[in-house]
């Protein structure tokens, strides 16, 4: 076969990417853009300001980097509470149309933290899950334990020492 012959053989088509695969590059490899922290962003800003660091400097940061950085990116993890609302608001990403563009899953960032009640982050899950299949979205579930808001001792690994 020739140079040319190899050029022009038909190429089988390629099988549709199921489930994580949908939000990797060709490569297999994850570039997500990740701007849903919240206290470890904002510890960031405050080493370099004496002022406390504002809902509004987070909001703005959030923004921008997500229209800066979109375009490179395989998929946007954005929080609720700061910044999913002005990026939405702001056309960075339009949920309408998300879907019909080519995403593929949702991300839930799920903070436990043994003081609290299970109940609610257990239903938002399910809930969140639920919402994501129906629009035939992958859904992806970020667990985050973190010590209790009560303070005092907590003890992270009594799992795995045969605790409750």
């Amino acid at each position: 076969m020739t140079e040319t012959d190899q050029a022009t053989t038909p190429q089988a088509p390629q099988k549709p990417r199921e489930g994580l695969a949908q939000v990797a590059r060709p490569s297999g490899a994850f570039a997500m853009l990740a701007v849903d922290q919240r206290e470890a962003m904002r510890a960031m800003f405050a080493e370099h300001q004496t002022a406390p660091v504002t809902d509004a400097q987070l909001t703005e940061f959030k923004v921008a980097a997500a229209r800066l950085l979109t375009p490179f990116a395989s998929a946007v993890l954005v929080d609720k509470q700061l910044a999913f609302d002005a990026v939405v608001d702001q056309r960075v990403v339009d949920p309408a149309g998300v879907r019909d563009q080519g995403a593929v899953a949702m991300k839930l960032l799920v903070i436990h933290r043994p003081d609290e009640p299970t109940s609610t982050r257990i239903e938002m899950v399910e809930e969140f899950v639920d919402r994501s299949g129906r629009a035939g979205l992958v859904s992806i579930i970020e667990p985050l334990a973190k010590a209790p808001r009560s303070g005092g001792d907590w003890d992270w690994d009594v799992r795995r020492r045969g605790g409750p």
